[in-house]
């Protein structure tokens, strides 16, 4: 139901909530253009006999809160039954394995140089030279893909890729034999290879999905958007999985493991091209806006999105170089892989429901709730000094970073519905690989060991600037959507 207020109630009173309020019910969903229109919310069904909290026993209470999600959550497990129908089921799983590659081959590097040379600041370096690169290739997906279409620009990358991981065992064999055999120069040139020549099935995948989903409503625009983030944030958890694995069972001890998974991705990518075309993602909705558009001011909300997501890929990157640092001081690379997986995956876990829920949350409340959970979490991480407490600090950390992914993910893809350039889509992705790359390179240069922790204070420093810059969204966000704020009687 559309609402059009008069014009005298464009500017509405509000009571500090970020709602805006108006005669005949309350009104939520402020969409970005110069309409005013609003949607009517619609009223919440009657709670049934178990939804009732009928005494104070805890298990009561976790029956009633459990009813309560799967009610509400009802409609959001229908729009993702259709969007998983319309992806179709193979494209679904190729989706998620071919997001693997790019943490897979982050991973190994971080293995291969802290085995052969002990040195969390090389690294870390190198994954940042790696993960800067990869972000590079995602900036200039749609030019590459109007020059070269996706079929070719995918089959190309795949062969180089393989090239590129081939060159990097040699180098691996080279610091085997002797450490100072391999020059800085060339080995940070073999990571930039690595990075750029990852296939970017990864951004092309989800900005098809999101862009579909688009005509729709944000209800279903929020779960295609807690579908793409589970399955760009799970392949950390999954890499790390399948390279502890590999580690632990079928070549012990062996830091090249995470390099061979990334070959035979790559080959399965080779075979999906030349054999199965039809699986690759749609990019026929992936246009550049017209010059009437491209002259349109930004908004500036979503350059503090943007920014709010190199913060948030900061943290990550530094968590993983002082883990390192964790491990190499326990002497155990699988112990590093372990704490990898059970961080990042507590991160997926938390993600996937807050985005389903997140759309009733208002944005900037949700920005300073999680960066004040996110301040206190990576507060323990510093006090850890056994594997007991890490694992416990990183369950807490990891749960707090999905919080915060959910709440900009979702914040983000309702930004850039308003932009019809998929350059700027696409830029903005690649935002967090730019964050990780830094939070990579700061982390590893504070975190050698036996310092590792200086490398668990940058998360921390991170994360107040993440709250800080919360405000100023805040701030942007009842700008626009709520009345001018006028100064406090004396």
């Amino acid at each position: 139901m559309k609402v059009t207020p008069p014009p005298e109630l464009h500017v509405q009173p509000t009571s500090g909530t970020g709602v805006p309020s108006a005669p005949g019910g309350p009104l939520t969903d402020v969409v970005r253009n110069n309409d005013h229109v609003l949607q009517e919310v619609r009223p919440l069904p009657l709670p049934s006999d178990d939804e009732v909290n009928k005494d104070d026993s805890v298990s009561n209470i976790v029956r009633q809160h459990w009813a309560l999600f799967w009610r509400n959550g009802r409609e959001q497990r229908k729009y993702l039954r259709d969007i998983l129908r319309d992806e179709g089921f193979a494209r679904s799983v190729l989706t998620i394995l071919f997001h693997i590659p790019a943490a897979s081959s982050a991973f190994a590097l971080y293995i291969l140089l802290a085995s052969h040379l002990g040195s969390v600041h090389d690294a870390g370096y190198a994954v940042a030279a790696f993960a800067g690169a990869y972000s590079v290739q995602v900036m200039m997906g749609p030019m590459l893909v109007r020059a070269l279409g996706l079929q070719f620009l995918l089959g190309i990358t795949s062969v180089l890729n393989i090239a590129a991981i081939a060159n990097m065992l040699v180098i691996g064999w080279r610091l085997t034999v002797d450490p100072n055999n391999v020059s800085t120069l060339y080995h940070a040139l073999s990571c930039v290879a690595m990075g750029f020549t990852t296939p970017p099935w990864t951004p092309f995948a989800l900005e098809s999905l999101y862009r579909r989903n688009y005509r729709y409503s944000d209800e279903r625009l929020a779960t295609a958007v807690s579908w793409g983030t589970t399955a760009n944030l799970s392949m950390h958890p999954l890499a790390a999985l399948m390279i502890w694995i590999g580690d632990a069972y079928i070549a012990p001890n062996h830091e090249y493991s995470g390099f061979w998974i990334t070959i035979g991705l790559d080959v399965l990518l080779l075979l999906v091209v030349f054999v199965a075309p039809k699986f690759l993602p749609d990019v026929s909705r992936l246009k550049t806006a017209s010059a009437r558009v491209r002259m349109t001011r930004p908004s500036l909300q979503t350059a503090v999105l943007v920014i709010g997501l190199v913060l948030l890929g900061g943290c990550v990157g530094s968590v993983g170089s002082g883990l390192l640092g964790f491990a190499l001081m326990q002497g155990s690379m699988n112990m590093f892989m372990a704490m990898v997986a059970v961080g990042t995956g507590s991160m997926v876990l938390v993600a996937f429901p807050v985005i389903l829920g997140g759309q009733s949350i208002n944005p900037w409340h949700g920005w300073l709730l999680s960066g004040i959970l996110l301040v206190l979490a990576a507060l323990y991480l510093p006090t850890s000094v056994d594997t007991s407490t890490i694992f416990y600090a990183l369950v807490l950390c990891g749960a707090t970073l999905g919080v915060a992914f959910a709440g900009h993910e979702l914040s983000l893809s309702r930004s850039l519905k308003y932009i019809p350039d998929a350059q700027a889509s696409f830029f903005t992705r690649s935002m967090l690989g730019i964050g990780m790359a830094m939070g990579c390179m700061w982390g590893g240069y504070m975190g050698d060991a036996p310092y590792y922790r200086n490398a668990f204070m940058v998360p921390v420093i991170v994360a107040t600037m993440y709250f800080a810059l919360g405000h100023l969204y805040g701030y942007l966000w009842r700008e626009e959507h709520e009345e001018k704020l006028a100064p406090l009687d004396a």
